[in-house]
């Protein structure tokens, strides 16, 4: 029975469950965190990118694209797969998600030049 201190969480299936206020509002405040700590990486690079346009032999303005480039793509990232989460499922484009992460991380510890 939800009270004033629950919120009633719905999914598509019939485990439809009630969770406390504090944990949804936990729930929610980790996102926001863990989004401004990955956007905030795009300045990060700011200091370093002359150092990693040396390393990887580019020009600093190609350096600065890669950063550019990151940026992009997790603002349309957004767009593409909140509505796709909504369609076919939150859990199911994290699991995915999170294993593409995996392997493109894996595989761009490989790369030695832009």
């Amino acid at each position: 029975m939800p009270n004033s201190q629950s919120r009633m969480i719905e999914s598509e299936n019939e485990f439809n469950r009630t969770i406390p206020e504090w944990k949804f509002s936990f729930i929610a405040w980790l996102f926001a965190f863990c989004a401004v700590f990955v956007i905030s990486n795009v300045y990060t690079m700011i200091p370093i990118i002359k150092d990693f346009s040396q390393e990887l032999h580019v020009s600093t303005s190609t350096a600065f694209w890669a950063s550019s480039i990151f940026a992009i793509s997790y603002a349309l990232g957004f767009l593409i797969f909140g509505p796709l989460s909504d369609k076919l499922g939150r859990k199911q484009v994290i699991v995915y998600g999170l294993l593409f992460l995996t392997v493109t991380t894996f595989s761009i510890s490989l790369v030695h030049n832009i």
